[in-house]
């Protein structure tokens, strides 16, 4: 279940992705760790750093 929802964010954070590309160049070395990070959290981490992670990704998405 967990993987499926895995799949389902980096879907869904791709597409934020390429639009803050298109309208913030500066983001994309930001981006680039968050996404690694992310990845590597997704192939099978402790919960901990999952929410940790979750709580990264929530603050950049929310704050546009």
């Amino acid at each position: 279940k967990f993987h499926f929802l895995c799949h389902s964010l980096l879907n869904l954070f791709h597409r934020d992705i390429v639009y803050l590309i298109s309208k913030r160049p500066s983001l994309v070395g930001l981006i680039g760790i968050l996404i690694s990070i992310f990845i590597s959290t997704c192939k099978g981490q402790e919960k901990p750093e999952r929410d940790h992670l979750s709580s990264l990704f929530e603050q950049p998405i929310n704050t546009l």
